[in-house]
Order: C-alpha cells, then sequence, then structure tokens
C-alpha cells in the first residue's frame, strides 16, 4: 500500500510542475540538394588553329527541362554573332552577321553527333560544372561534335539566379537554311 501512496504523490507532484506549453518532437529533416531551376555563366570558346585560332566570348543561360541558350559575341565591339537555342527536341541556330538560321529536329542532329547526346546529358554537365568540384573545360570532342572536336570551350562566373529566358523570335530579314548547307559552310572554313 505504501508503494502506491509513493507512486500516487509522485505523480501528483509531477503534474503540478509540468508546463503549460505543450512540447513538439522535432526531428530533423534530411537536406536534398535541388539542382538549379536556372543556371547562367560566362564562356570563352577557343577555335582550332584550323578555323583562325580565334577566342569568342560570350554567355550561357539556361533554364531547366526547357532550353540552353548560348551567345557568342564579337570581339570588341561585343555584339552577338551566333546564338544557340537547344531544346528537348530541336535546336536553333542563328547567324546574326549573315542573317541566316537553321531549325533542326533531334533526329536531324544526331547524324551530325559521334554519339547520341541527349538535352538532359547537356544540363547534367553544366550543373556539374556550375559545382565548385566540377569541371568547367571542355573539348568538341567531350560533347560528340566532330567538326570542332579541337575547339574549348570554358565556363566561369556561374550564378543560379532567375534570368527571363524566351525562346528567339527572327524577323523576315533572316533566311532558313538546312542542316546540309550549314555543314558544308562549316566544311568549307575549316
Amino acid at each position: 500500500m505504501k508503494k502506491y501512496i509513493c507512486l500516487l504523490i509522485m505523480t501528483v507532484a509531477l503534474w503540478g510542475c509540468k508546463s503549460s506549453q505543450k512540447a513538439i518532437l522535432t526531428l530533423p529533416i534530411p537536406q536534398t540538394v535541388e539542382e538549379p531551376q536556372y543556371l547562367s555563366s560566362r564562356l570563352q570558346l577557343t577555335l582550332p588553329e584550323k578555323v583562325g585560332g580565334q577566342e569568342l566570348n560570350g554567355t550561357m543561360k539556361m533554364k531547366q527541362g526547357e532550353m540552353i541558350q548560348i551567345s557568342l559575341l564579337m570581339p570588341i565591339l561585343r555584339t552577338e554573332i551566333l546564338r544557340l537555342e537547344i531544346m528537348p527536341e530541336q535546336v536553333l541556330l542563328i547567324d546574326r552577321l549573315h542573317r541566316r538560321y537553321v531549325m533542326a529536329s533531334r533526329d536531324e542532329l544526331i547524324r551530325l553527333f559521334r554519339r547520341q547526346a541527349s538535352f538532359c546529358e547537356l544540363e547534367a554537365l553544366l550543373v556539374a560544372a556550375s559545382k565548385a568540384e566540377g569541371s568547367t573545360q571542355f573539348r568538341g570532342d567531350d560533347l560528340g561534335f566532330a567538326p570542332f572536336g579541337d575547339a574549348q570551350i570554358n565556363f566561369f562566373n556561374f550564378s543560379d539566379k532567375p534570368i527571363d529566358l524566351e525562346p528567339t523570335k527572327l524577323s523576315d530579314r533572316y533566311k532558313q537554311i538546312t542542316i546540309d548547307e550549314l555543314m558544308l559552310m562549316l566544311q568549307n572554313s575549316i
């Protein structure tokens, strides 16, 4: 009987000491590393000696799952000379100097590449390059593009801040050419 009385007194004593606030058990939420929705960087393209050995500066902008836009700028004047818009199922290449463009589907591009590269792979490559331990320098061969296998591209000054990225609308002054015409022009310049 003494045991029950002691237990009752201890329960009443502890009951009186309770707080009016309720304790909430919180467990640490595992931190997941989210891939950036947006990614931008500056870039430098070094062309091989057989095509002039020039260095061109430019920018890269990416909206995850939608588009990767690469702009190359003319040295000194800093005006855009080439824009490349890569979307999951098509690519738009705009030659600003000669006012012409190529709109190619993914299937048309497969024959230009040594290996089939997907939009998702290119996105993953750029996201990995933006990480502190990621490689930021690539060759044309790394991307599977045969005509410019020796060209080098270096990405730097990455940012994951939101950016406004819309597909380019072309005026009637631009002439559409085929992918085969573009390849012929590239081969003649090499």
